[in-house]
């Protein structure tokens, strides 16, 4: 047998002789043939499936695979070769998927329909026939069909453009089938849609079609998503029944018609003969969403709420190690998801605390403007030991914005919490609890009995105990009959910590946004900025702190209602804004706010209020030894008084008859009994 040239060269190489010059150039063009070989089985195999590409050789000469860029004519189509290659791969693509799938050529017919149906050219006439036809190519099918990707869009559009009949065809025939479509992929988005479309009575047969499978669906990634949507949009009696399943299967199957509704866990527990299986089940519930980190859902936040005041020991603990970090912010977006996620941050140690900071990075000043969230924020300035972990990790991202902060409705109470921490007059009783952890479960401390300190007391006959014994004794080793409040593990006074929170600039910074140029008036006319003005101006906590950037903030409201004097008084027959309210045309309201007039903010309500409460509060003196009302007298009133003797800005003036500072107070009545006499 005939030794190949390549081989040969090979061989006398490994024998340990040099090749000669003639062996050299076989082996270069052995290798060359090799490359053209290829080549030519490359271009078969392309031209097989259809492809239209060639193969050439590079510029340099190498021999490289290019391909050939499809050939395009004059006006810019392709080639007839790729079109007919691209028809001939979509039917067989076509041909596979009918052996595989009965029902593929319909849903092909249905996504050509569909492509008309959301145009929106399409008349509603148009699209009421065309929905029949892929209803009529479904019948009997739907519930099939719908579990695949272009078919449960091309239903998610018969339910959008469709009439009341078509959608309770679809509605009818997919209810029976609701908890395999909430399962599924892509199905899911429809069962969304299902119920987002469905009239009351509709959606109560929707949600009791899903009974019995709320605490499986919950802990599945996609079903989660459709019993938030069920859950958020549904009425009391609705979302008692769906938490009943998370205490037990028996309040499910046998509610109480007559006293209070399951939507509490306590209510549950007053009427189940054995209180402990109802934190026992709610525990075999929870803990599979926990350890999934599938927290996004409503139901969960609101389960989490109720089950957390009964537990402590090992189980709380257990809960806190998942929930730290990522999972905590996604608590936020709900009143009792807040509400659980800071009774977290209050019993959670120093470690597992600055692990749910640096999980809140970039994230900051959404929470702060959000309803739910900012309270978790108060939550966590009210908690946090490390005041330079606080400025740096939640603060830093906040100080550039108090400006928007301040003017926000929710925003505006996280200024006004470091300034009056946690003071009734700005925060309703829910919000309070929650930053104080008066209505949160019992902490982990040094010395609590735990269900590992049991587990190690057992004998070693209890070894062959289930795996459903040992865990219901490690509940029961841990769950509180009564709810008890947060045992925060802080251990600094909210007094120092306070004035720490607002050293290193943070102080000054609130100011500086006050006195920012062209703020003012945005401020003084907002209900929440126009607080946060009056905060900062008598706050004795940031007069403690930076005295120099209390009075700098006097200074700069005096010259600014001063400049509002000179401006009434230049304009004395106009209406200013506040007074073209009065009035009943919007074109009047128009003239009265043109020009000059529309920078005159003094009259507005809030502003003349913020004023007044600035003038009668008993704000302690600067270092400059002036009250408030003392600057504000001296600089802006004393000089224009009757400028400000106008139905609006009248009572300004009354406002220093009940000033603190006796000795403005003098000055002021002298002054009004002047204006008297001479008969302004």
């Amino acid at each position: 047998m005939a030794v190949k040239p390549a081989k040969q060269a090979k061989l006398s190489a490994a024998a340990g002789n040099k090749p000669r010059v003639g062996e050299k150039k076989l082996v270069k063009q052995a290798k060359a043939q090799v490359k053209v070989d290829k080549r030519k089985h490359k271009k078969q195999q392309l031209q097989r499936k259809g492809k239209a590409k060639e193969l050439t050789r590079g510029e340099d000469g190498a021999g490289r695979l290019g391909k050939k860029r499809p050939a395009v004519e004059a006006h810019g189509t392709e080639s007839e070769v790729d079109k007919s290659a691209k028809r001939l791969r979509k039917d067989l693509k076509h041909k596979r998927q009918a052996k595989d799938k009965p029902h593929a050529l319909k849903v092909q017919e249905a996504v050509a329909l569909w492509e008309k149906i959301r145009a929106g050219k399409t008349s509603s006439e148009e699209k009421s026939k065309l929905i029949d036809s892929v209803l009529g190519s479904f019948k009997g099918s739907l519930a099939m069909v719908a579990l695949s990707a272009k078919a449960s869009r091309v239903i998610q559009a018969c339910l959008k453009h469709g009439n009341e009949q078509q959608r309770g065809i679809i509605l009818s025939e997919l209810e029976a089938c609701l908890v395999d479509l909430c399962k599924d992929k892509y199905a899911h988005f429809l069962a969304i849609r299902m119920f987002d479309n469905a009239s009351k009575a509709e959606k109560s047969r929707l949600i009791k079609a899903l009974q019995g499978h709320m605490a499986v669906l919950i802990r599945h990634p996609a079903a989660a998503s459709v019993v938030d949507a069920f859950y958020s949009t549904a009425n009391a009696t609705q979302r008692a029944k769906m938490l009943a399943e998370i205490w037990g299967p028996q309040f499910r199957l046998f509610p109480n018609a007559e006293g209070p509704s399951y939507q509490h866990i306590a209510n549950a527990m007053k009427d189940a003969t054995k209180p402990l299986s109802v934190l026992q089940h709610t525990f075999q519930c929870l803990q599979p969403v926990i350890d999934k980190s599938l927290v996004d859902c409503a139901l969960v936040h609101h389960a989490l709420c109720e089950y957390l005041p009964y537990t402590g020991g090992q189980t709380q603990g257990e809960m806190l190690e998942s929930l730290a970090g990522d999972p905590w912010l996604h608590l936020l977006h709900t009143r009792n998801g807040a509400a659980a996620a800071s009774f977290l941050f209050t019993a959670a140690s120093a470690k597992v605390r600055k692990k749910i900071v640096k999980a809140c990075k970039s994230h900051v000043l959404d929470m702060a403007k959000e309803e739910s969230g900012h309270m978790a924020c108060l939550c966590m300035l009210a908690h946090l030991d490390d005041t330079t972990l606080a400025r740096k990790g939640l603060l830093s991202e906040l100080r550039s914005e108090f400006g928007s902060l301040a003017v926000d409705k929710y925003g505006s109470r996280v200024i006004l919490h470091l300034l009056a921490p946690q003071n009734p007059k700005y925060f309703n009783r829910f919000a309070l609890d929650v930053v104080r952890g008066s209505a949160g479960f019992q902490g982990l401390q040094p010395g609590d009995s735990s269900a590992s300190d049991v587990d190690d007391r057992k004998e070693e006959g209890d070894a062959q105990e289930s795996k459903q014994q040992r865990q219901k004794a490690k509940l029961l080793s841990s769950v509180k009959l009564e709810p008890k409040a947060a045992r925060s593990s802080s251990k600094k006074d909210p007094s120092i910590r306070s004035k720490e929170l607002l050293g290193d600039g943070i102080g000054e910074g609130i100011v500086d946004a006050v006195l920012a140029e062209g703020t003012m008036r945005s401020l003084m006319t907002c209900a929440h900025g126009s607080e946060v003005v009056v905060e900062a101006a008598t706050s004795s906590l940031l007069s403690e702190v930076c005295p120099n950037a209390v009075a700098k903030l006097h200074d700069g409201l005096a010259r600014d209602i001063a400049m509002q004097s000179r401006q009434l008084s230049r304009n004395p027959s106009t209406l200013i804004a506040s007074e073209a309210e009065e009035k009943s045309t919007e074109q009047a309201k128009r003239e009265c706010l043109s020009g000059e007039d529309a920078t005159i903010w003094i009259s507005d309500f809030f502003a003349s209020r913020a004023v007044c409460r600035l003038i009668k509060s008993p704000q302690p003196e600067t270092s400059g030894g002036k009250h408030a009302a003392a600057v504000l007298w001296e600089n802006s009133f004393a000089d224009n008084l009757a400028a400000f003797a106008k139905p609006h800005t009248v009572k300004l003036i009354a406002a220093f008859g009940r000033c603190a500072d006796e000795g403005t107070r003098r000055k002021a009545e002298k002054a009004v009994k002047k204006l008297i006499a001479s008969g302004c």
